[in-house]
């Protein structure tokens, strides 16, 4: 932008203009307290509005829409007000001295604009002007023919020249002058051949002499045509020379009459005083040099003034900066020593509790929890009875059991509908977690559940005869027995367990549709990042389908990623399920971010990015296996040939490490068999099969990720108020150590891990 003081100077951009930065700066300033009134409630610096100049960086971190009026007052900075004072008074004297030479000017117009009547001193000395205008032109004219004489003249002369030198060059040649005189010579010859007796010899030389002699007497006629014509040539000379003189005695009366015309001028000059005048006129100018002179310097005195005023505030901002750091520094490093200080405290906490008590109480809570859902029909019908005769009481297994669960309240005559042995079961997403901090997986159908009690005593047992573990051990086992997140996404995936079981509702059998079938073609997406992928052309692709609404599935897109640079010889591209194509620039610039709420540290997607326009190839991906829809985090695994082995459904709670998806590319670049789950086995009443969905809306929001275990259909959702305590106690209940199902003691409510501890000081 041009700065408005500066437009007629030399239009300079407010960048190199120290006054209209200094605008900037105050209209920035009030954007900025503008934007904080209008933008406050939009959170964190997502408003969208953004104050002006470096002054309206508070406005845009404010979040305000501040928009600052032209019209607003601008703060003198120190000497400004004695600065313009003292340009209005040069101001004023240039302009009295300007109307001064405006005077001594005759005026060219009048007041209405037209030109102004010429007094009679003007009229004669405008006649005199005239005149000489004319006597210029008349003598201009005459000299312009005295030269095209002139001109004329010396070409007659060259062409007389030239004949005067052919006419001697043929005379040189001539022995006679006369034509009288070259007859006699002739006759004489004639008589001599033909009277006297000559010898042959002296015959053919007179003979010869007699035609040279002919030969030259005809050159005396060209003689006489050139003296002719050189006649003509020095009249025509004579006629130009006295028109020259002619045209000279003209020029000399108009020469003599301009000389007249000018000593008139001087006598005109004379009587109106004009040198007097411009004199006068001299004098001023000089005045006004030098009060211009003096505006400049005064305005390069203030400039300069205004450059260090401006200069000492950036170095007092920067001091402030600098000071505000040191600020933030301290109170990082006094949080520093408070963690420092609380983990101290958390180990010393640690060390006083027994060895496992965190792994020792969830095995009893999940026990206790498990319990119930091991019921059969017949137990069904006795409750039922006990219920109408009005005698029986819940226990305190039941109502812990329906704590874990989410606190939903039964249907007990839809849920007993499936009895038996494969009566699907369906956790609360927080169950799965628990499983997971002591390396199990919850049970699938209520036939399973016996298996599980089992192991989650035997896991009990051992804790209970294990060492207490070290402290980085100790922190492993906390987070399930997971490794440092930053450590495991950068280590190689080829030691994979082949042995890794998943749970029913994502396991691959055999039979799966999308096995043994070619891949459909990845022609029709339009790629973000990376180069296109093709399949079938000899080397073994990962298709990925991801989508940046699912941040729950972000894990997922970090293993990928970790997979694709572990294996070169491996493609792999992720494919968009998002609606919009603008979803995938926004899920690009999250990479190098961290969202602790998720558990991602530093996301990175090292693979090409594509959009897939009218969602052809997952449309193409889904009919191939049979499925009602696809959502993220859906992977398909497909040969050098390119025909699909392998596909697996992972998400939030069901990372790439608990399926079988690692081991299976593992072997199909060893050129090993790939592991066989077998057929899918049937369900027991056809009211309970439902397909098993890649993304169902809940997981296509990235909530769930595909690991729930859906239960019979007819079974009621919770009410909108039953909710949130389904979705507040299963978390409760993992937090607190479960007392034995035997035992009713008090939960004691332990001292969270420093990751998840909330200090006093929180924002929120």
């Amino acid at each position: 932008p041009v700065c408005a003081r500066c437009a007629k100077g030399g239009k300079k951009k407010i960048s190199s203009c120290t006054i209209g930065m200094a605008d900037v700066e105050v209209a920035g300033a009030a954007d900025a307290e503008q934007g904080r009134g209008q933008g406050g409630d939009r959170g964190r610096g997502r408003g969208r509005g953004r104050g002006r100049g470096r002054g309206g960086r508070g406005g845009a971190a404010a979040g305000g829409d501040g928009a600052a009026p032209d019209d607003r007052p601008r703060p003198k900075i120190p000497g400004e007000k004695e600065h313009e004072e003292k340009m209005s008074d040069v101001n004023a004297k240039i302009a009295v001295i300007e109307g001064k030479m405006k005077l001594l000017r005759p005026p060219s117009k009048d007041k209405d604009g037209e030109k102004a009547p010429a007094t009679p001193e003007q009229a004669k000395r405008d006649a005199v002007h005239q005149e000489l205008k004319q006597l210029k032109a008349q003598r201009e004219a005459l000299n312009a023919q005295k030269k095209a004489g002139l001109g004329q003249l010396d070409k007659y002369k060259a062409e007389l020249a030239k004949k005067s030198e052919d006419e001697k060059k043929v005379k040189s040649q001539m022995k006679f002058r006369t034509a009288e005189q070259f007859d006699e010579a002739i006759a004489k010859l004639e008589s001599t051949i033909k009277n006297e007796k000559v010898s042959l010899q002296e015959e053919k030389r007179l003979v010869a002499e007699l035609d040279s002699l002919r030969r030259a007497k005809k050159n005396i006629g060209q003689v006489e045509a050139s003296r002719l014509s050189k006649g003509q040539l020095q009249e025509q000379m004579g006629a130009i020379r006295d028109q020259n003189s002619k045209l000279h005695a003209q020029m000399q009366e108009i020469f003599q009459r301009e000389t007249d015309l000018r000593g008139e001028l001087d006598k005109l000059k004379d009587t109106e005083n004009i040198a007097e005048k411009i004199q006068q006129r001299k004098d001023l100018k000089a005045e006004l040099d030098k009060l211009y002179e003096e505006k400049r310097a005064e305005i390069a005195r203030f400039r300069q003034f205004k450059d260090e005023h401006f200069e000492k505030q950036r170095e007092q901002r920067e001091a402030d900066r600098k000071r505000r750091d040191e600020e933030r520094k301290a109170q990082a490093e006094a949080r520093k020593a408070r963690a420092e200080e609380f983990a101290k405290e958390q180990e010393a906490y640690e060390l006083s509790r027994p060895p496992w008590e965190d792994e020792i109480n969830t095995c009893n809570l999940l026990v206790a929890y498990l319990k119930p859902l091991a019921g059969t029909g017949d137990d069904a019908a006795a409750e039922s009875q006990a219920q109408k005769a009005g005698s029986r009481k819940k226990s305190d297994e039941e109502e812990l059991s329906a704590f874990c669960a989410g606190g939903k309240k039964k249907d007990k005559k839809k849920r007993n509908k499936t009895q038996g042995g494969n009566r699907a079961l369906k956790h609360d997403p927080s169950v799965f977690d628990q499983f997971q901090m002591v390396g199990l997986t919850p049970p699938a159908t209520a036939a399973q559940v016996a298996d599980c009690i089992a192991q989650l005593e035997e896991k009990k047992a051992k804790y209970l005869v294990t060492p207490r573990p070290t402290k980085a051990k100790k922190e492993g086992g906390k987070q399930g027995g997971k490794k440092d997140a930053a450590a495991a996404e950068d280590k190689d995936t080829d030691e994979v367990d082949d042995s890794v079981t998943p749970p029913a509702q994502h396991m691959t059998y055999d039979d799966d549709p999308a096995v043994g079938k070619a891949a459909p073609s990845l022609s029709t997406l339009k790629y973000h990042k990376g180069e296109p992928v093709e399949v079938g052309k000899g080397k073994p692709t990962v298709v990925f389908f991801w989508a940046n609404f699912a941040d729950g599935d972000f894990n997922v897109v970090k293993e990928v990623s970790a997979l694709a640079k572990s294996k070169p010889a491996v493609s792999v591209v992720g494919v968009s399920c998002d609606i919009k194509e603008e979803q995938v620039t926004k899920f690009l610039e999250r990479m190098g971010q961290s969202f602790p709420e998720l558990n991602v540290v530093n996301m990175e997607a090292d693979f090409p990015i594509a959009y897939d326009p009218d969602k052809t190839v997952r449309t193409a991906y889904q009919k191939v296996a049979g499925l009602a829809s696809l959502g993220a985090s859906a992977i398909f695994l497909v040969n050098g040939e390119g025909t699909i082995v392998w596909r697996e459904q992972f998400g939030q709670y069901h990372p790439l490490k608990a399926g079988q998806f690692k081991a299976q590319l593992n072997r199909l670049l060893a050129g090993k068999e790939l592991i066989k789950n077998g057929p899918n086995p049937k369900k027991v009443e056809e009211d309970d099969e439902e397909e098993m969905d890649l993304g169902d809306e809940d997981d296509e929001l990235g909530m769930f990720g595909g690991a729930e275990v859906k239960e019979s259909s007819e079974q009621p959702e919770p009410s909108t108020a039953e909710k949130p305590a389904a979705d507040a106690a299963p978390a409760a209940a993992a937090a607190a150590p479960a007392p034995a199902a035997e035992e009713d003691t008090a939960i004691d409510c332990p001292t969270p891990p420093a990751q998840h501890l909330t200090y006093e000081d929180d924002d929120a």
